[in-house]
């Protein structure tokens, strides 16, 4: 079975992209910035007693940047840190091409074939990861 690169789970998160919206003075703001397309979000994650207890987003970019950090939203929301982490572990290898067991990781495999959307697919996620793992 071949996935296109706009998958309809792509296109409908890029559409209407789950927990987008702007939080004035969060009490952590991550930047996820890709100087060569322009994609610029900044997520909120809320983070009690060690659980991301919510996350937002808000920013601009292309439907695979918008579309991945929708996703990110849905799947990290409610976890441990660790948890948290072992996720974006398994989301990292599935946009390498390596089979997934979750649904909704399985269409950002096809950005492994075109390298700059590599790199929107796993902005925010890349952005994520490195600030969970300062905490």
């Amino acid at each position: 079975m071949s996935i296109e690169l706009y998958h309809p789970l792509i296109l409908a998160h890029n559409r209407k992209p789950l927990n987008f919206k702007k939080i004035d003075d969060p009490a952590i703001n991550i930047e996820a910035f890709n100087p060569f397309c322009g994609d610029q979000y900044q997520l909120y994650p809320v983070i009690i007693d060690g659980i991301l207890s919510e996350i937002n987003f808000h920013g601009y970019g292309c439907a695979v940047s918008k579309a991945a950090t929708s996703i990110l939203t849905l799947h990290l929301a409610g976890k441990t840190i660790d948890e948290a982490k072992h996720i974006i572990g398994n989301y990292l290898k599935a946009v390498e091409g390596f089979e997934s067991q979750v649904s909704d990781f399985i269409p950002f495999g096809i950005a492994k074939s075109y390298p700059a959307r590599k790199q929107c697919a796993v902005l925010s996620w890349d952005a994520m990861l490195k600030t969970l793992e300062t905490l």
